[in-house]
């Protein structure tokens, strides 16, 4: 062998042995930064942790400042005091104008159903921006259509389960990550669409006079409804009074 081809041999030997030195540096410090990662999760009736390295298949993973950041909700309303600071009774004090006609849970009827108001009305100007209640979300269905119709459970004339389809007018719809969904109903005008990823500073659509408030002779407001992924509503006062999650708090007293 020539002394170029030895070289050669001697710099391939030694570019490979920096690979695997590399490689080695590299997993040692992969291996370190796992080991400082503890995953919490449920089984039966205890809370477990356990290691990263012990994962089988792919899992997805949020921290305790995510919790706590995406849980809280703020005015629909860009009205110079959104966050922490707007309690929702005070938005409910400003903005309802009939307690007994705006609120969730009051009386409805129409075409022989007897169902309930499964949102609450919010009072303000014709064209007012919208925005979703929380920090992040994501569009899962809107209505350019100013005659979209719902479905709404009620109750039939002999009290049985029933349903009916009323006019909500221009909708959106925001799932946000604690899998809650807020409707925004009766709108003039809608500025996204399904599947977009909204903030807190993303402007939804205007308020306005759609669907049935068209005809219901009421002056144009923003009817708000939260519910589950099933489908259920729940009034809005008893989420949104909460102030959200206190997870790293949690956690820290776990002492890890």
């Amino acid at each position: 062998m020539g002394s170029r081809s030895v070289i050669l041999v001697t710099l391939l030997i030694i570019i490979l042995a920096g690979i695997i030195l590399f490689d080695q540096l590299r997993i040692g410090k992969l291996e370190d930064t796992l080991g400082k990662i503890m995953i919490l999760s449920y089984s039966g009736d205890s809370l477990v942790v356990y290691h990263p390295m012990k994962l089988e298949e792919s899992e997805l993973f949020v921290t305790p400042s995510f919790v706590d950041n995406f849980t809280r909700y703020k005015s629909p309303f860009w009205d110079g005091i959104r966050g922490e600071n707007r309690d929702f009774q005070s938005l409910i004090n400003e903005y309802v104008h009939n307690r007994n006609q705006d609120h969730y849970g009051c009386a409805r009827s129409g075409k022989g159903i007897k169902r309930i108001h499964e949102g609450i009305d919010l009072f303000v100007p014709e064209n007012t921006e919208v925005y979703p209640l929380g920090d992040y979300g994501v569009v899962i269905d809107v209505s350019h259509n100013p005659n979209h119709l719902e479905w709404v459970e009620g109750e039939n004339a002999k009290g049985e389960p029933d349903s009916v389809q009323v006019e909500y007018g221009k909708i959106v719809k925001v799932l946000y990550p604690e899998g809650l969904v807020s409707t925004y109903v009766h709108l003039n005008e809608v500025y996204v669409a399904i599947g977009d990823e909204v903030h807190g500073d993303t402007v939804l659509g205007l308020t306005g006079v759609t669907g049935n408030l068209l005809r219901s002779g009421k002056a144009s407001h923003l009817h708000l409804e939260l519910r589950y992924l099933d489908g259920s509503s729940f009034d809005p006062r008893h989420r949104l009074h909460y102030r959200g999650t206190s997870f790293g708090d949690f956690v820290k007293m776990l002492k890890l």
